[in-house]
């Protein structure tokens, strides 16, 4: 009985590894045939050859008839209408769209976007068991905090199982030194992970730069702010006050006999000069702040708008004839 027990668990692997192996074959005749029927464009080619796949990366890119799109066929394809949104390459479940962008100062904004595409044509082929146990890893690099503040927040908005694939295309293409058995995984599409990862590092090191310009820039208005505000407050407070004394002194001097002594007039006339000079100190010193201010938020505009320069450059919504080429 106990012999039959095993020889009939024994049959079991057996026919779970031969499904599992049916399956994997069925999924890589069709990318094969798939493959075979795509002429894969020159432009897509030298993206492609950047990349440094493994063949099992190449048969899927192939597989998966990727292209480089302009803004019309883009926008079509992937269904991206949004001018708030930038959307710059898409998977729909066979074909891999790219938006196409020739900007220097988005370099390499393309093999970032064709690897991660790709990278959401793999998490489709895998099956339930590889999704599960895949997910675990890439959950817990999520929750992770050495990774925590390079995923940008906007994954929050993903269901959860839509969160894993795209954490899948995410983690693969953007964060570097991960688990060993993680990096097993994407070993099997790219060559070298890190290199993939170095095109994202790439044309995001401009935003990155305007974003710390950004909160350097707020830092200091707040502090600028600060002390305008109380230096406003000391000027009006002792003009008022200096105001005030210099009527009585005048008034004083027009009467016969209210000082007492010439060296009581000059002692209160040259006191009060005294603090007008103080004043106009604080009226240049406030000038110059207020200057420092308006002149930083003149750069902490020119930031925002070299910001929002680089992402009209990558929607395929806005009209680019009238920017900075």
């Amino acid at each position: 009985m106990k012999k039959r027990k095993v020889l009939l668990l024994f049959v079991l692997v057996a026919v779970v590894a031969a499904t599992v192996a049916v399956f994997l074959n069925r999924v890589y005749l069709r990318d094969l045939i798939s493959a075979l029927s795509y002429e894969e464009p020159t432009e897509v080619l030298k993206i492609k050859e950047n990349l440094d796949l493994t063949d099992s990366g190449d048969l899927i890119l192939r597989a998966s008839h990727t292209m480089l799109e302009s803004e019309q066929d883009f926008n079509r394809n992937c269904k991206s209408y949004s001018v708030e949104m930038a959307v710059t390459g898409c998977y729909d479940g066979s074909y891999i769209h790219v938006y196409e962008i020739n900007y220097e100062d988005l370099d390499g904004i393309m093999e970032s976007t064709m690897a991660h595409e790709l990278l959401h044509a793999v998490w489709n082929r895998l099956d339930d068991g590889e999704k599960d146990r895949i997910g675990e890893m890439l959950l817990a690099v999520y929750k992770d905090a050495r990774y925590a503040e390079k995923l940008e927040n906007d994954l929050a908005f993903y269901g959860n199982w839509e969160l894993l694939g795209e954490l899948h295309s995410r983690v693969g293409t953007e964060l570097k030194d991960l688990p060993e058995e993680l990096e097993e995984h994407y070993a099997k599409y790219f060559k070298n992970q890190d290199k993939v990862v170095g095109f994202y590092e790439k044309y995001g090191a401009e935003f990155r730069r305007l974003k710390a310009e950004r909160e350097t820039i707020e830092t200091k208005l707040t502090e600028l702010n600060g002390r305008i505000e109380e230096m406003v407050w000391q000027y009006q407070n002792n003009s008022e006050s200096l105001v005030k004394r210099i009527t009585i002194f005048n008034e004083c001097a027009s009467k016969a006999g209210c000082f007492k002594t010439d060296s009581e007039f000059n002692s209160q006339r040259t006191q009060l000069l005294d603090e007008q000079s103080e004043l106009n100190d604080i009226r240049d010193n406030l000038v110059e702040l207020i200057e420092q201010y308006n002149a930083l938020v003149e750069k902490y505009n020119r930031n925002i708008l070299r910001d929002q320069e680089l992402f009209n450059m990558m929607n395929s919504n806005i009209e680019k004839s009238d920017l900075i080429k």
